[in-house]
């Protein structure tokens, strides 16, 4: 009898495995896409940084220049 338990505990263990590794698969495209997302967003990000610190310096141009 303990021969036929074995072969039930070896199906179950490799129908959770199964699971495991297709829910492991889903997790890893929802990480890379998240990192993506992160990616493009911080190349957004210093491309905005860059049009903004170039504004601020035009305005101190514009300052200084500006007759008071």
């Amino acid at each position: 009898m303990k021969g036929g338990l074995d072969k039930v505990d070896t199906a179950l263990a490799e129908g959770t495995r199964s699971a495991v590794q297709a829910e492991e698969m889903k997790a890893k495209v929802k990480a890379q896409t998240a990192q993506d997302t992160a990616d493009d967003a911080q190349r957004d990000l210093a491309e905005a940084l860059s049009a903004l610190n170039a504004a601020l310096a035009s305005l101190r141009n514009l300052k200084k220049s500006s007759p008071e």
